[in-house]
């Protein structure tokens, strides 16, 4: 049975659990597309893609992970089995079927734990835009390319000392050339609505493996995959499919 949405005075939420309830939009009529934001940012990022992607006959589908944007604060399950499950929950409230998961950044490791946890039943294909934790980040004997932990502890450990500091230090290099002021304020503003318990507890969560795709029957996995690499120097376009300025796709 589908889980409910959380009563009729909070309209547009997800109940997960007593302490857990998941805002989420949902626009359009058509094939399902279901969008999860990069790590601290909320569904507001992808309103300039689900806009006319809406106009042009798709059903778009987004929410706040927990602990980001509207979403409740549990303090608690910033690791990716509970948010694969929370996928789940939204996918199964929202009683979505053959739907195209696309994915920003850290949220790459939750679509592919989400197939690895609850199979690909209600999945039609995947969308991976500037995936950033697949395989996994940490440098380790068997992922050579990998970076070295200290690396993450002390980015952690700035991030904890002023995460606006931390988010102006980084975002020259994060946005194309010549984005405005403006753009990139709205951004920083969409990352520090983020509560401190999930900005802090989930960024190291990229450091892990979220467990590969190679475990799937693939006689019971006919699943399409594009993935859209980060292009911080140039823009470019795939028709049919308005990505973020600053990636292209790649099949």
């Amino acid at each position: 049975m589908a889980r409910d949405t959380l009563n009729a005075r909070q309209p547009g939420y997800i109940r997960i659990d007593d302490d857990t309830a998941l805002h989420f939009s949902d626009w359009g009529d058509g094939a399902p597309l279901v969008f999860l934001s990069g790590w601290t940012l909320d569904a507001d990022m992808w309103n300039y893609q689900r806009a006319p992607l809406a106009a042009a006959g798709f059903r778009c589908v987004a929410y706040d992970r927990r602990g980001h944007g509207r979403s409740s604060d549990p303090g608690r399950g910033y690791d990716y089995d509970t948010l694969a499950d929370d996928l789940e929950a939204v996918l199964d409230a929202r009683s979505l079927a053959r739907v195209t998961l696309v994915g920003h950044s850290f949220a790459s490791g939750e679509i592919v734990r989400y197939l690895s946890r609850h199979g690909s039943r209600r999945v039609a294909g995947i969308v991976l835009v500037s995936p950033a934790s697949t395989p996994y980040l940490l440098k380790t004997a068997d992922n050579p390319a990998g970076l070295d932990a200290s690396l993450f502890e002390a980015s952690i450990a700035e991030m904890c000392a002023s995460f606006p500091d931390w988010i102006e230090r980084r975002a020259e290099a994060y946005f194309s050339p010549g984005t405005s002021r403006t753009a990139i304020q709205w951004t920083a503003d969409m990352m520090l609505r983020a509560r401190r318990s999930s900005r802090q507890y989930s960024y190291p969560a990229c450091r892990w493996p979220p467990i590969f795709a190679a475990n799937w029957p693939r006689s019971t996995c006919p699943l399409s995959c594009c993935t859209a690499i980060a292009m911080p120097r140039r823009r470019s376009r795939s028709p049919g499919l308005p990505l973020l300025p600053h990636s292209r796709a790649q099949r």
